[in-house]
């Protein structure tokens, strides 16, 4: 049960808020035409933007998101579709050299080589493979960071862009070796610390090499195709996929107050706005009683996935194969090492929940006997308190949608809960919910469950 774990990744003093002001970032790119976002990589990078819907989260957001391969290739547009050109890429080289070289080009009007093709977008991220992880040694180390140190001081010439570079992805152990691994994770590290970031505001770094790599330093084993081919697999760039398109969000919310000479508009939000994220919460604070607290079908929601172990893997998205009602819901699909847990939930600014007297929802799963776990945060933003209620998906659940109901008394604090918390839950302060499910006992080690039209009523 949930009750065994000591640490919850999303609940706590360690929660962080990632909600950001979509409406207004969506307001601004519509001003500018678009925020125009290139991404230039190689075969990872691309796996990760196809599976991991990366393309799709971002231009719902109102980006206009681009991505360039290998020279042959090419770039292609921010409806997916191929452009039939290229940058001519020195050497089709994306490694610390290759990059250090690229960054090395003189910036011409007109994009007259692959410097000043990059120069042409707002948002410029690049990414190194994984053979960048066989590290030999540390005079190895230090040749890759007098790269990285080279392209940094040309980004400094440029602070109306805003940079995002991405960290190589692990490699395998048949590839490699532990020394060459923890190398490897040094060189990710160095490039999100301060030593190497400073106090610039135009350069973040999104560290890849750590969402796909274990305490080995090695690619997690859930997330490899085999044992001797380093390319994450599909779960891996469907897990990873949101993460990074939240990323890039917030750093371009983040980086553009300063990178703006105009001051911010008294009345910047219309009356009628697209629905965001952010409009979304607004509307849903203080939600009524039978009032749908999420159907899951703007596909904006920002779930997250956490896991006891390296040897676990679950994914949370909204899914399409399945739903109650309309045509999406809340898909988790996971796959648990014994005697270990995985989490799926979602935080948000507080929200008045009191309306009603309890929460309800409907479930389907492709297989009876799973013990869930529904978690509800409430309470203080700065001091929220875990609850739980324990349920189980029964055998009707795989023929058919089946619906669960529950009040707030229903649920108890959390045993791996903060003391000094909450005795009772607070339905109107609610900052999070998720789902948990473990392998210990006789609970199966994989499954995939759906979640739909969830909303306040009067418990069972």
């Amino acid at each position: 049960m949930a009750g065994t774990k000591t640490v919850l990744y999303w609940c706590g003093v360690a929660m962080v808020l990632i909600l950001v002001g979509a409406a207004s970032l969506f307001a601004r790119a519509q001003d500018q035409n678009g925020e125009r976002i290139l991404f230039l990589h190689h075969s990872v990078g691309e796996a990760l933007i196809d599976e991991g819907g990366v393309r799709e989260t971002l231009s719902a957001a109102g980006y206009d998101f681009y991505d360039h391969g290998y020279n042959d290739d090419g770039l292609r547009l921010a409806d997916g579709t191929d452009s039939g050109t290229h940058f001519d890429v020195p050497g089709d080289n994306t490694d610390p050299d290759g990059i250090a070289e690229l960054f090395s080009q003189p910036y011409l009007e007109g994009g007259g080589n692959a410097f000043s093709q990059l120069m042409e977008y707002d948002v410029i991220l690049f990414k190194s493979c994984f053979p960048t992880s066989n590290i030999a040694d540390a005079g190895h180390l230090e040749q890759l960071q007098e790269h990285y140190l080279e392209v940094r001081d040309r980004i400094d010439l440029h602070p109306e862009k805003l940079f995002i570079i991405v960290t190589q992805p692990p490699q395998v152990p048949n590839n490699s070796d532990i020394g060459e691994a923890r190398l490897a994770r040094e060189l990710a590290d160095w490039l999100g610390s301060v030593d190497f970031l400073g106090a610039r505001t135009n350069v973040r770094t999104f560290d890849l090499f750590d969402e796909l790599a274990g305490s080995d330093d090695f690619l997690l084993p859930p997330y490899r195709i085999d044992e001797w081919d380093a390319h994450p697999n599909t779960l891996a760039n469907r897990s990873v996929g949101p993460v990074f398109a939240r990323f890039i969000d917030e750093a371009i919310d983040e980086y553009r107050p300063q990178a703006t000479l105009e001051p911010p508009l008294e009345h910047a939000e219309p009356e009628h706005v697209v629905e965001t994220r952010e409009s979304r919460e607004r509307v849903r604070t203080g939600v009524v009683a039978g009032a749908s607290i999420d159907s899951f079908e703007s596909g904006g929601e920002l779930w997250h996935g956490d896991t006891g172990s390296p040897g676990s893997a679950v994914l949370c998205q909204i899914d399409d194969s399945e739903a109650w009602d309309g045509s999406h819901a809340l898909g988790i699909e996971y796959q648990i090492a014994n005697d270990d847990w995985v989490d799926c939930g979602t935080y948000f600014d507080p929200q008045d929940w009191s309306a009603g007297e309890g929460i309800s929802f409907w479930t389907r799963a492709d297989r009876d006997a799973i013990e869930v776990t529904l978690m509800v945060f409430s309470g203080p933003l700065e001091d929220t308190t875990p609850f739980e209620v324990v349920f189980e998906i029964g055998p009707a659940a795989m023929l058919s949608w089946e619906t669960y109901s529950f009040l707030w008394s229903d649920f108890e604090v959390a045993s791996w809960a903060d003391p000094g918390g909450l005795d009772a839950l607070d339905p109107s302060s609610i900052t999070g919910y998720g789902f948990s499910f473990g392998s210990w006992g006789d609970q199966p080690n994989r499954a995939q469950v759906w979640i739909d039209d969830l909303r306040l009523g009067g418990g069972s």
